[in-house]
């Protein structure tokens, strides 16, 4: 792929929104935009949080420091699976930077029509059980810092959430862990 080509894509991927609401989904990735043919690009439907945040919670009585994808599979998934057992997919996460996190429950692919029907009520699980006092959005990929808008409104002390880091689990965070991703979020 040449530099020129590399611009262009960018340039495209650019001319769509950074951030959607829940109620404004992006269409299906690749998906070709009417005006222009463009195709659209990788959104993800979820919060951006503080990694303080969430090593603040305490699940069994500890707190769990660890990346965003172990936090997600370790805390939230066996409490997830537990209320809806039936349902094919799980919230994840994503590590953004060395201070925010992604918790999100599906991208804009086919793989969303795990949500069908209860989105509602998985969003509110999810922000109950890590207690997060927003909306989850549509956020679009590659991100970039300048997406964190309404970040600092809605945790205007994200840097400073204190946690205790005697409580932590030194051995929670286990090298070489392998995560089982389903087949469709690959």
């Amino acid at each position: 792929m040449s530099l020129a080509s590399t611009k262009v894509d960018l340039a495209q991927i650019d001319s769509f929104p950074p951030i959607l609401d829940t109620d404004h989904p992006p269409a299906n990735q690749y998906t070709p935009r009417a005006t222009d043919g463009a195709e659209t690009p990788v959104y993800i439907l979820g919060w951006l949080v503080p990694r303080n945040h969430l090593w603040s919670l305490k699940f069994n009585g500890r707190e769990r420091h660890s990346s965003a994808p172990f936090f997600v599979q370790t805390m939230v998934k066996p409490l997830f699976t537990e209320k809806f057992p039936d349902v094919k997919g799980e919230p994840r996460g994503l590590s953004f930077g060395s201070q925010e996190y992604i918790v999100y429950l599906t991208l804009n692919g086919p793989q969303r029509c795990w949500l069908d029907g209860r989105q509602a009520e998985i969003v509110e699980f999810v922000k109950d059980t890590l207690k997060l006092p927003n909306e989850p959005k549509w956020y679009r990929a590659p991100f970039k810092r300048t997406m964190m808008t309404g970040f600092h409104e809605t945790w205007p002390n994200a840097y400073w959430i204190e946690y205790d880091k005697e409580q932590a689990d030194p051995d929670l965070e286990i090298q070489g862990l392998e995560i089982e991703y389903s087949d469709d979020e690959e």
